[in-house]
């Protein structure tokens, strides 16, 4: 299948993404304190080069307060969540 972004560490299949991936890191940011009233119910998430990712805005959501210092999750403490971007 072709890669809608560029391929990197942390790029995936965009289907494979919005069926396993998101769902996982959605399940870990919604045990954040108020993660769901600022950042809204279906963010999209950025990874960096590190594997920090942090949610990303819809339009729709972008005068909440969801702040890349206060919701933010390291991909490599949650090894279980890498395995599923690894995934073929």
């Amino acid at each position: 299948m072709p890669m809608h972004n560029p391929p990197g560490k942390y790029s995936c299949d965009l289907d494979h993404y919005h069926r396993k991936v998101k769902p996982a890191l959605l399940s870990e940011f919604r045990k954040m304190k108020s993660f769901t009233s600022r950042c809204g119910s279906n963010p999209d998430f950025v990874v960096d080069r590190k594997g920090i990712v942090t949610p990303q805005l819809t339009k729709r959501n972008k005068d909440n307060n969801c702040s890349k210092k206060k919701f933010s999750v390291d991909l490599n403490d949650y090894p279980d969540i890498l395995a599923i971007i690894n995934e073929k």
